[in-house]
């Protein structure tokens, strides 16, 4: 007597790639890349109080800044969590180069296509500021970040508010809100050229 075979599992579902044209768009020098300084010294405050100083005989946290763009950010959030290892993550060359000058360690990643180069559970801490907006496949990336985070690690994740006051009445004045994209043929709504 032969037992059954089970059926084969289904397939996972393939991560969409992303359009070339959304790579050109990142790698565009005229797109900024920085969130600006407030924001930035918000998040490093709210990651030094979950993260605590650096203790003798306590290795330092590892920081990931995923989407770290020209890297201020992650300058801001070095200088706060001062004695923690802040890295710099971003799958634009452009960006990269830019965040060299800022932060120490920079690494190319992306969030689908292969994953992010850190093992399974090697950050600490995980800063994804306004990035998933411009995803393709938030989903994964979500995934990603799960992955790459310890069990009891930490997120800080934050996104622009469209329903904002501000972007209202920018809606209502006709103009594109401010960091959305909705094109990869230009430039909306920011500083840069068409």
């Amino acid at each position: 007597m032969t037992t059954p075979t089970p059926p084969p599992a289904p397939a996972a579902p393939a991560t969409p790639t992303p359009p070339p044209a959304l790579r050109n768009f990142y790698e565009n020098p005229a797109v900024p890349v920085a969130s600006g300084d407030a924001r930035s010294r918000r998040q490093a405050r709210l990651l030094a109080r979950a993260l605590g100083p650096v203790h003798a005989g306590v290795p330092p946290a590892t920081i990931l800044d995923i989407g770290c763009g020209d890297g201020t950010a992650a300058a801001t959030a070095a200088n706060t969590l001062t004695g923690h290892r802040v890295i710099g993550v971003d799958w634009s060359q452009d960006a990269l180069r830019r965040a060299r000058t800022h932060i120490r360690h920079v690494v190319r990643g992306e969030l689908t296509d292969g994953g992010l180069p850190f093992t399974t559970g090697a950050a600490d801490a995980v800063l994804f500021s306004e990035v998933i907006e411009h995803l393709v496949d938030p989903d994964a990336a979500l995934d990603e970040l799960r992955r790459v985070l310890r069990p009891d690690g930490h997120l800080l994740l934050s996104t622009p508010n469209l329903a904002a006051w501000y972007n209202r009445g920018l809606l209502l004045a006709g103009i594109q809100p401010v960091f959305s994209e909705v094109s990869l043929r230009g430039i909306h709504g920011r500083p840069g050229t068409q």
